[in-house]
């Protein structure tokens, strides 16, 4: 029998006799009373011998009664019955069914009983008064056990893993096997298990539920953490980020899945052998991506490229087609394309494109090379001097010493920065062009509102004449430009408020004034952010300087530039000795050379 859901439908004799009044007795006042046949107390102990209760556990979620007829007990006894059996389980009848019982009503009455704690679901107690099936039966709730705790993993956790070697390096076949995070990127977020929402038994009382399991995956090295309620399930979560750019390294326990995923750890620096044709495979695709910062303990040989995110370290040469890397680099010996976001330091470069945002640094030789850079310093390391063959340089300042000139290298000191100013120079001349005309408009547009405003008084009935002033002034404060553009437009908004049909066509006026007032505010803004790049720029240019120290060959040649300005060295002008060339750069002369031989 479904005592939580189905109401009693088994045949009984709803004229059962009671017990022999003998045998029933009950507790009444401070004594024992002997009650009659039928009384309340008779009643409801016959009530409670009829109980078929639902287990939950050990706890009771659900039971039923049986109800003797209200037409042999009478309804007021049966209603005191009621009220006896259900004073044991805290519930109280509501006046307005009790009325119904009393009035011998035949029904099926529901009410809900509050549970013994707030925090608890109410319980269902139905009283039948139905002929043939007449019961009690109260409801509890069953509790809701809590969901464990999951994981969402916002990478490609199905791409092929790949391994780490013993020592913890990685073969170069390896490297696109793995899945990548950028920095700053969400890589898992863990929700944390909910504790379910406690039952209530017939008693009112609360059925404890069996909190969740939290998700089995452990957080290795690289991340950091942010905790949060997430909006649509209403548990706290804990989301991780990537510190830096690396490669994902993911533990399964089985299937790639994200509920079989046992630990995770972000690799930020990892460790190749040589990288060629040799010891990988590409899949079609002459490109090396990685995330992380890369050391290869050997080369990097071929025709491809390797872009990454991140630093650069090879202790070998690097010959191949191109080396992008948002960090610093550091390369043995280069013999190709290698740009850094940050800085660079090579030993040895021949043939080699050499580009870096900050400070680039050569410690051995250059030839037949470019080098472009913020600073550029060419100092010797583990040698008495270093080569400098057929190459250019550009930078906004140099730094070298004992270096040996051995064919012609030409030198350009801030080309970027002369471009780079005269644009804005340029930008700035347009930016007060604009501004100029915008003054004109907003000068011939004053003029005519004057216009518009003597033909306005001269026709406008004497109550409107008072608002004349106030027009002018409001006109007068938007050509002037004396107050903020959002306080006009908040006084424009009042006075149209104010102003009737009459004078809408000076509102228009006004309205048009205001609209080049804010233009031309924004071009002032413009004007004065760009000033400041060109002031910050000037500052820049000022700094522009080489300092050079060593010696030259026969077959040796300098040339310097800067701004159109052109100082060639050649080696009849140090005559075979060692030779110091500085250049400082004067905003009013524009940069100025010196040569000085020991």
């Amino acid at each position: 029998m479904n005592l939580m859901s189905e109401p009693r439908t088994e045949d009984k004799d709803i004229e059962a006799p009671l017990p022999p009044e003998a045998d029933v007795t009950a507790e009444a006042g401070e004594g024992n009373v002997k009650e009659e046949r039928g009384s309340p107390i008779a009643a409801a102990q016959w009530i409670k011998e009829s109980i078929e209760e639902i287990k939950f556990g050990s706890d009771t979620i659900a039971l039923t009664m049986d109800l003797p007829s209200g037409a042999r007990i009478g309804t007021q006894n049966l209603l005191k019955a009621i009220e006896i059996v259900l004073r044991q389980y805290f519930v109280k009848i509501p006046p307005d069914i009790a009325s119904q019982i009393m009035a011998g009503e035949q029904d099926v009455f529901n009410f809900v009983a509050p549970a013994k704690e707030r925090h608890l679901k109410p319980r269902q107690v139905e009283i039948n008064t139905m002929p043939g099936i007449s019961t009690l039966t109260i409801r509890g709730c069953e509790p809701v056990d809590g969901d464990n705790g999951f994981v969402k993993l916002y990478f490609d956790y199905q791409v092929q893993p790949g391994r780490l070697l013993p020592d913890g390096s990685m073969d170069f076949r390896e490297v696109n096997r793995f899945p990548q995070a950028s920095k700053d990127q969400l890589v898992i977020r863990i929700y944390e298990p909910s504790s379910g929402s406690e039952g209530t038994d017939v008693m009112g009382f609360p059925i404890r539920a069996k909190a969740g399991q939290p998700a089995t995956v452990k957080i290795g090295e690289g991340f950091y953490s942010r905790d949060d309620i997430d909006a649509d399930t209403s548990r706290r979560i804990w989301d991780y980020f990537a510190e830096k750019a690396g490669i994902i390294i993911c533990d399964f326990e089985g299937s790639a899945a994200p509920e079989n995923l046992r630990k995770i750890s972000i690799k930020n620096e990892i460790k190749v052998k040589d990288i060629d044709f040799n010891t990988g495979n590409f899949k079609g695709s002459n490109e090396l991506r990685c995330k992380a910062d890369l050391v290869v303990e050997g080369d990097i040989r071929g025709c491809f490229a390797v872009v990454i995110d991140g630093s650069l370290m090879v202790q070998g040469g690097v010959e191949g087609e191109t080396v992008d890397a948002t960090g610093p680099v550091v390369v043995g010996f280069a013999r190709n394309f290698i740009r850094s976001g940050s800085d660079m330091e090579v030993g040895s470069a021949r043939k080699a494109t050499l580009i870096a945002k900050k400070r680039l640094r050569i410690k051995r030789e250059i030839s037949e090379g470019v080098v472009k850079a913020d600073v550029v310093v060419v100092e010797p390391e583990g040698s008495n001097e270093i080569l400098l063959g057929k190459s250019e340089i550009e930078a906004n300042q140099i730094v070298a010493s004992r270096i040996n000139v051995r064919n012609k290298v030409e030198i350009e000191i801030g080309r970027r920065l002369f471009q780079l100013y005269s644009q804005l120079k340029a930008q700035e001349r347009d930016l007060a062009s604009e501004i100029e005309r915008k003054k004109e408009a907003l000068k011939n547009r004053g003029a005519v509102f004057g216009q518009k405003m003597k033909l306005a008084q001269s026709i406008l009935p004497q109550e409107d004449q008072t608002l004349v002033p106030v027009l002018k002034q409001f006109a007068t404060m938007i050509l002037l430009g004396s107050v903020g553009i959002e306080k006009l437009k908040s006084k424009m908004a009042e006075l149209e408020g104010k102003i009737g049909f009459d004078l809408q066509i000076l509102i228009k006026q006004l309205k048009l004034m205001l609209e080049i007032q804010e233009e031309l505010s924004l071009l002032k803004e413009k004007i004065g952010l760009l000033g400041e790049q060109i002031s910050n720029t000037e500052k820049t240019i000022d700094d522009l300087s080489v300092e050079m120290t060593g010696k030259m060959t026969a077959s040796g040649q300098i040339i310097l530039r800067c701004n159109g300005y052109e100082k060639k060295i050649t080696p009849s002008d140090v005559k075979g000795k060692p030779f110091q060339i500085t250049m400082k750069y004067d905003s009013t002369k524009g940069p100025l050379f010196t040569l000085d031989k020991e």
